[in-house]
């Protein structure tokens, strides 16, 4: 990769990093409790492919100042720990391009009470779920039969 490929983005305190097409999300800087839009970066020139996202790991690892979470068209994967022990954390709305969720993505987030996952979600990592005691709702936007497709690991007791 040459260095005159690789951009980092500090976009409303959430910190990118893309190469061409790609871009990875590996850090976030908000210190204020926040409502969370993903994803909310776009450098496209006329004529380019849309940029792909993933949510990297430990993106917003122990981030207590995030209270909802909107996983917007874009953003493919959700990586481990990408949200782990986000204590304040109370929704999160996983969008229609997300496919994976990573290992302990979502793991101790003990005020995370409603869980909204895309029909396009194929696959659920072990314990990403893991200690989200508060949860009341989980919505899938799809058939009984399509969330019966998804490959969902050990340890998700919500």
């Amino acid at each position: 990769m040459d260095e005159k490929d690789l951009e980092t983005i500090d976009n409303n305190n959430i910190v990118v990093i893309t190469v061409g097409n790609r871009g990875e999300i590996v850090g976030y800087t908000g210190e204020e409790n926040e409502e969370l839009v993903i994803p909310f970066v776009s450098t496209m020139n006329e004529g380019e492919s849309p940029i792909t996202i993933i949510i990297g790991d430990n993106a917003f690892y122990d981030c207590d100042n995030i209270s909802s979470v909107s996983i917007e068209s874009g953003v493919t994967n959700i990586r481990t720990n990408a949200f782990y022990d986000c204590d304040n954390l109370t929704s999160v709305i996983i969008g229609d391009t997300v496919t994976d969720i990573g290992s302990y993505a979502f793991y101790d987030c003990d005020k995370l009470e409603t869980i909204t996952i895309s029909k396009s979600v194929t696959n659920i990592s072990d314990w990403a779920f893991f200690s989200c005691n508060a949860v009341k709702t989980v919505n899938f936007t799809g058939t009984e039969e399509e969330w019966n497709t998804i490959t969902i690991g050990e340890y998700n007791d919500c």
